[in-house]
């Protein structure tokens, strides 16, 4: 769209990354906050400049597009993901929400070569600009330091483990089964409310 295209066009500027980059390296009598300011802004920048490559950028609009324009086939109909999801949350029959499980990972096939391609391409234009990795960079972005998202999201594990395992048996007593499937975990009973209600 035209906002992110302009942002992409003010941000994205190899010559503007480059003065970053230079501040960067020139920066020992700076203020500290003005140091930590031009690294941050440094981070967006480089995030930025691999977003708005050609290829990149032409490739996210096509996934995009993919996304808004893919159907399912469902028992003959052609059905959208928010379709094949509401079937998922109500259909009290298990073969119905087993069949739009599996239209719904037809779908997710079906991004997959687009998705891969985009990855492969952020990734080797991160690597020029001396990241390791499109994700690395989209981290530093956001300013989250590795260590400390990992560590952070083991104890989230850790918190919400007991809660998760409690919704797993309420929703094999829900739905009578010894075993869940994969199609059976965002059913709904209409007559029971939302989950965790």
């Amino acid at each position: 769209d035209q906002k992110t295209q302009m942002f992409q066009d003010s941000f994205g500027d190899y010559e503007t990354w480059k003065q970053l980059d230079h501040f960067r390296h020139n920066s020992d009598g700076l203020p500290p906050l003005i140091k930590r300011r031009i690294e941050l802004l440094y981070r967006i920048v480089s995030r930025e400049h691999v977003r708005a490559q050609p290829e990149i950028h032409s490739e996210i609009t096509r996934a995009v597009e993919q996304m808004t324009s893919a159907r399912a086939t469902l028992n003959g109909t052609s059905c959208t993901d928010s379709e094949l999801q509401r079937i998922l949350d109500s259909a009290t029959n298990p073969k119905q929400r087993k069949e739009a499980w599996l239209a719904r990972v037809e779908l997710s096939d079906f991004m997959v070569p687009s998705i891969l391609r985009l990855a492969k391409l952020r990734n080797e234009s991160a690597k020029t600009l001396n990241f390791t990795a499109f994700t690395e960079l989209g981290q530093l972005a956001a300013d989250n330091q590795c260590n400390l998202l990992k560590h952070t999201l083991k104890q989230l594990k850790q918190l919400t483990d007991e809660s998760w395992s409690n919704h797993l048996t309420e929703q094999k007593e829900r739905l009578g089964l010894e075993r869940l499937s994969p199609w059976d975990l965002h059913f709904v009973d209409p007559s029971h409310g939302s989950l965790g209600s």
